[in-house]
């Protein structure tokens, strides 16, 4: 076996996996920017009314902007799996094609990596058919926004 058939699908997984690792550190310390900026802005005024009163101001809304502090409709859970599993169903697929052409070489990249992008599409189906369900059961609405109440103060729930 030519060491290019076994270097190839290694360094493609460890491609993948450093641009998943990138990712989620970028993600994460993002995050963790947005975080602080809201601990240190929550800390300059003394109470959550004041801090209420800032944020509804021209201003405020700039900021919330700047952070993206939207009130957007956060995105379904099963797109999150829906859009790579499709494209590691793609991936397997690929690898079945390339194993078809060069005796086998690439079978188990692409059985794993099939596997897989089969997998996340299975959950993403699961996903879809749980929020499907919970909107129906909610009385057709996309988002139950939870009860206001008219009580405020320490006895507050």
């Amino acid at each position: 076996m030519p060491l290019g058939s076994v270097l190839i699908p290694i360094a493609f997984f460890a491609m993948i996996t450093v641009l998943v690792w990138l990712g989620t550190v970028s993600r994460r310390r993002d995050t963790d920017r947005r975080a602080e900026v809201l601990r240190q802005l929550i800390d300059k005024f003394s109470t959550g009314e004041a801090f209420a009163q800032a944020m509804q101001s021209p201003e405020g809304s700039k900021l919330a902007d700047a952070l993206s502090l939207s009130r957007e409709a956060p995105k379904r859970a099963w797109v999150g799996l829906f859009v790579p599993g499709s494209i590691l169903t793609a991936l397997g697929l690929g690898f079945v094609g390339l194993s078809l052409m060069m005796d086998g070489v690439y079978r188990i990249p692409a059985v794993v990596i099939g596997s897989v992008g089969v997998a996340l599409l299975v959950s993403s189906y699961v996903a879809w058919r749980a929020d499907r369900d919970d909107t129906d059961a909610s009385g057709g609405g996309d988002y139950v926004t939870p009860p206001q109440s008219s009580v405020s103060g320490p006895d507050a729930p």
